[in-house]
């Protein structure tokens, strides 16, 4: 351990480099410890599995700084151990939908600007995607959704970007949903909305969705969120 404690001090010990957008994130390291109080008898936890990690999100990805624990103070914690200017050098934050560590940025870098990962951005939209889906067949069907039902043979499409959609896929999963009447509307328009949305949620200097060459579905521009 000493000889390992050598070798990484020019690292540990070297000064952050500055970064633009901080990637800030929940990492499992390990099994939780739990070791019980010998007065009162309760169990307390000891070590924590979750662990609460900085990284740099646009430069070169490395990994900042790591601090047990995943609350609101131990994000806290880790920014307290770096340097004032480092900390208004930060223009932007990205994180998941995580109100932990959106309290922390508050307290902490109230001057930056919170970033949603693309990843938790699409994530939701297709779970939203998926509701939709379901409650509007059984809406209108009366029954839950069947493979037979263009809504189901649709879903993996549904799921997609256009810019993941070649021309004839795109094309024959909206006539097919517009021949759909009320479903394939319903449909059609969260799909849109989801796939605009999630486009719209990028950190700056970052682009992911290609613009949609069908007017219909309308096409991402970019934005600074």
């Amino acid at each position: 351990m000493e000889a390992f404690r050598t070798q990484a001090r020019d690292v540990t010990e070297a000064p952050l480099p500055q970064v633009a957008v901080l990637g800030i994130d929940e990492t499992r390291r390990g099994r939780p410890r739990w070791e019980q109080d010998a007065d009162t008898d309760k169990w307390r936890l000891t070590r924590d599995r979750w662990h609460t990690r900085f990284v740099d999100a646009l430069g070169h990805g490395g990994l900042l700084g790591q601090v047990e624990g995943r609350t609101a103070a131990d994000a806290l914690a880790l920014l307290a151990t770096t340097d004032l200017d480092w900390r208004k050098g930060i223009g932007h934050i990205a994180i998941d939908m995580s109100a932990t560590y959106r309290a922390a940025i508050r307290i902490g870098l109230p001057d930056a600007t919170v970033v949603v990962d693309h990843f938790h951005v699409v994530q939701l939209a297709n779970k939203m995607l998926s509701i939709v889906r379901r409650r509007t067949t059984a809406e209108t069907r009366g029954r839950r959704g069947r493979a037979s039902d263009p809504e189901w043979k649709a879903r993996r499409r549904l799921l997609l970007g256009r810019e993941d959609l070649t021309d004839d896929q795109f094309s024959t999963m909206w006539n097919t949903l517009l021949g759909e009447g009320k479903i394939g509307r319903t449909l059609l328009t969260a799909w849109t909305y989801s796939r605009n949305e999630a486009a719209s949620r990028r950190p700056p200097g970052v682009s992911w969705c290609g613009a949609c060459s069908a007017s219909h579905a309308g096409a991402g521009a970019e934005r600074k969120k």
